[in-house]
């Protein structure tokens, strides 16, 4: 029945072709996007706007969207409603073919409504729009809006299908945004969109997928993630032909860089070169090194004569790359003749180089307190020790006061007594007296009381030192 009456309204619109306006003027048939969604599947959204006649034939009653290419629609809405009536207009693609959508407000018992006015003229009403959405099934090269005058529809060149503005023009347009980015982080990746087909001109939209946002609006662009993300490239032709692709950019994470500990080197005592200490995790291997120095190795040996500082640079086997760095502090610590300085509780000492070992085991350390220089002033500097820790007994000879000044490197308790050429003790100075090490010592006593002639003084400590002194006593 449906096909019959089709043939009717044929027909018909051959009988009012030249009565009233003619509609053509008033319609068109627009694109608004279309996407490729793969699978052979295109979707799009078009505008389509149907003009009006003379009289009753100025209330469209039917109409169509035709496909070539052997394209075909794969879904659309099940009816569309008129802006200007409210009239419902239902889908029909099955009585005349897959790649012909017919859209019409016939029921049963006849017609139900119209689409642009109630009334036998539309007055100064020219055209009534309404944007819809559909896909097809492989890629139609034009569409065409039929029987978009008057009151029917028909198979061109039936209506206005002669009418340009009633035909979209698609030329198939392929976009690729690229393939996948594996990309440092730290550093930008460049997207760049390949564009076939289609009309020029192009514009191009960007837009990051997992933080939602514009990031671009030209064909090559560069972004910086900081984890990893999915880009949409969104291509417009000239015609309004749209279409999308994606790329994924995959962040890695950059090797974990350690230069090791700063460094010293002394001047006067112990090695003139030391090794760095080159490290690297956390990434995929195997690991490059590259010291500033031009060294290649893990663990360079470097022999600086002044204070400098060493970078390091790592790639790993993704070619990404972080840096560190370590210093190498030189200094002079040199203060006399085979002697350096040393600190201990904010003093600088002057130390010959046989002694610093055993310093370093009593909690001393090479160099000046505080600072490399002498006269640091936070020290206090005691240019030789020497002076401190050698014995000293004045006046000698002595005929009554005597002053005995002594240290020691070590904490102990010390006994001093005076002994008379025939190895009897006159005196006993000191029992077991305490003292601590790098201290000034001094213990007096009298002679006045010994006969003239040469004694022996003895000192002896808990640490097994011996020390053996002549004085002369003379009245």
């Amino acid at each position: 029945m449906r096909k019959m009456y089709s043939l009717l309204i044929a027909a018909f619109l051959l009988l009012i072709g030249n009565s009233g306006v003619n509609a053509c003027q008033y319609s068109d048939f627009n694109l608004v996007s279309e996407t490729d969604l793969g699978g052979g599947l295109f979707e799009y959204t078009v505008t389509f706007c149907v003009g009006n006649g003379a009289g009753t034939s100025g209330n469209t009653l039917r109409w169509a969207v035709s496909l070539d290419n052997g394209a075909s629609f794969a879904s659309y809405p099940a009816s569309l409603t008129s802006p200007a009536t409210g009239a419902v207009y239902l889908a029909d693609n099955s009585s005349y073919g897959p790649s012909l959508l017919f859209y019409e407000n016939y029921t049963t018992g006849g017609w139900a409504g119209t689409w642009a006015c109630s009334s036998t003229t539309c007055g100064s009403l020219t055209q009534v729009c309404k944007t819809f959405t559909f896909t097809t099934q492989g890629h139609p090269n034009s569409m065409t809006l039929m029987g978009a005058e008057a009151d029917g529809v028909g198979v061109a060149p039936y209506g206005c299908n002669g009418d340009a503005d009633l035909v979209i023009n698609l030329q198939s347009m392929t976009v690729d945004a690229g393939s996948t980015i594996y990309h440092c982080l730290g550093s930008c990746a460049n997207l760049s969109a390949s564009v076939t087909g289609g009309a020029a001109p192009y514009s191009y939209t960007w837009e990051s997928v997992h933080a939602p946002a514009t990031v671009g609006s030209t064909a090559s662009i560069n972004v910086c993630p900081t984890v990893n993300e999915l880009y949409k490239l969104t291509v417009v032709d000239g015609n309004g032909l749209t279409s999308s692709n994606f790329v994924a950019v995959y962040v890695y994470q950059p090797p974990v860089v350690s230069a090791g500990l700063d460094k010293d080197i002394n001047i006067g005592y112990g090695a003139s070169c030391v090794s760095l200490d080159g490290y690297a995790n956390n990434s995929m291997g195997p690991y490059s090194y590259s010291w500033s120095n031009g060294s290649t190795a893990k663990t360079p040996s470097v022999c600086p004569t002044t204070t400098t500082n060493y970078s390091l640079t790592v790639t790993d086997g993704r070619g990404c790359t972080a840096s560190d760095n370590v210093t190498v502090t030189v200094r002079n610590i040199i203060c006399g003749n085979n002697k350096v300085k040393m600190c201990k509780n904010g003093i600088t000492y002057c130390i010959k180089t046989n002694q610093v070992a055993g310093k370093l085991n009593n909690g001393y350390v090479l160099g000046a307190c505080g600072s490399n220089k002498w006269d640091g002033s936070d020290d206090e500097f005691i240019e030789d020790e020497a002076d401190v820790l050698e014995t000293a007994i004045y006046p000698n000879p002595a005929s009554d006061n005597v002053i005995i000044n002594y240290g020691f490197d070590n904490d102990a308790t010390v006994n001093i007594d005076v002994y008379d050429t025939s190895g009897r003790r006159v005196l006993a100075l000191e029992n077991n007296k305490t003292v601590f090490e790098g201290e000034l010592n001094s213990s007096t006593f009298s002679v006045s009381n010994l006969n003239a002639g040469l004694y022996v003084i003895t000192i002896q400590t808990s640490n097994g030192e011996n020390q053996t002194h002549r004085l002369m006593v003379g009245h």
